[in-house]
């Protein structure tokens, strides 16, 4: 589909639908089960500020890094969770919304990891090194983001419904 639309803004547009996919089978995930969940954002964000830390920081791969940013998220869903499923209706909702602003209060504190404001800068481009074929992304180029967020996108929504077809959705 890169190839037929030529402006980037289009291109654009589908990376932030197929990452908009991702972030709504997430909050699906909970709506389904009765609760109302406005914390997936904040855990969205702390993903992506961990895959870049770990990038920066640590020196790891991005495809070593991105998976592995999955787990701060979950453990503080986990945490957030033994007392967050303890509650009923409006009252999960609030501890949701102080959770997303305690979580945006820590990307935006100076003095935090997590550059504050200015936020984290510069992050390194992510490389794919297989079988001899070399894709780099770039800013200028946003094909390969085009595709991975179309896999990302795809591979989410197989996972969520092979999981809701199981005896345990």
């Amino acid at each position: 589909l890169p190839t037929f639309f030529k402006s980037p803004r289009y291109i654009s547009l589908l990376i932030q639908l197929f990452l908009g996919i991702v972030l709504a089978m997430g909050v699906f995930s909970v709506w389904s089960v009765g609760f109302i969940n406005a914390a997936q954002p904040a855990f969205y964000g702390l993903g992506a500020y961990t895959v870049t830390l770990l990038l920066m920081r640590s020196h790891l791969p991005f495809w070593l890094a991105f998976p592995l940013a999955g787990i701060i998220p979950a453990l503080v869903a986990l945490l957030f969770g033994f007392v967050g499923l303890k509650l009923k209706g409006a009252y999960f909702l609030f501890l949701t919304i102080a959770l997303n602003e305690f979580i945006l209060w820590l990307f935006k504190n100076p003095k935090s990891i997590f550059g504050g404001m200015l936020g984290l800068y510069p992050v390194p481009q992510p490389e794919i090194h297989i079988f001899g074929i070399n894709i780099v992304f770039s800013p200028s180029q946003l094909a390969p983001y085009y595709y991975a967020a179309l896999l990302l996108a795809v591979i989410t929504c197989l996972l969520y419904f092979k999981l809701y077809s199981s005896r345990l959705g």
